[in-house]
């Protein structure tokens, strides 16, 4: 008797279909298969982090660099601390002051800052000097006091104050100019030679 080709073959029974077994599948001949690469809505997902990753790290940059600008956008820089109060020394050469002698700030001009002191020699008043800053030009300090017969003397000015008749000298170091009054009828020379001492000896 013929069988019917709706018929499995006697003895071979019917192999389950369900899911397939995780891992590598044996093909049979006892070598693995490779593992899958991972689909290809992984890609996307790898670059969205990346390109994330270079955002955040722009932001930090960018925040930096502000905190280090203006609002200019120029870098900012430390304030420069203010230049320590202008003062006299209390020995130049051969000349000195008297340490407890009170140094009122001068009026000579609005927008300057001056101090004043008399040294001796020898215990003899012998210069009054005048110091301001910031005056960088030696003919502005004798305008200021008015002074006549101006001429150059060595590095500075010297000539006459009107009202007092001593004969004056400036020098200027830097933005710092001192004025001295000769009071002991010495030469103008010595007035010029004492007054840059006094200036050497300024912290400026």
């Amino acid at each position: 008797m013929t069988a019917s080709p709706d018929h499995h073959e006697h003895g071979r029974p019917e192999q389950p279909l369900g899911p397939a077994a995780d891992g590598p599948v044996d093909g049979g001949d006892g070598a693995e298969q490779p593992e899958r690469s991972p689909g290809p809505g992984a890609k996307p997902l790898i670059i969205g982090i990346t390109a994330l990753v270079l955002v955040l790290a722009g932001v930090v940059v960018a925040a930096f660099l502000t905190s280090r600008m203006g609002a200019s956008g120029q870098p900012t820089d430390s304030p420069t601390p203010p230049p320590p109060p202008l003062a006299l020394p209390l020995a130049a050469g051969e000349l000195s002051r008297d340490p407890n002698a009170t140094s009122d700030p001068d009026t000579i001009d609005t927008d300057i800052e001056t101090v004043s002191a008399t040294y001796q020699r020898n215990a003899v008043p012998s210069l009054v000097v005048i110091a301001g800053r910031p005056v960088s030009d030696p003919a502005r300090m004798l305008e200021l006091v008015q002074a006549e017969a101006v001429r150059p003397v060595q590095n500075g000015l010297c000539g006459r104050d009107a009202e007092s008749g001593f004969d004056v000298c400036v020098a200027v170091r830097g933005n710092v100019s001192a004025l001295g009054v000769g009071i002991a009828a010495q030469p103008i020379t010595d007035i010029m030679d004492d007054t840059n001492s006094v200036l050497a000896a300024m912290e400026v």
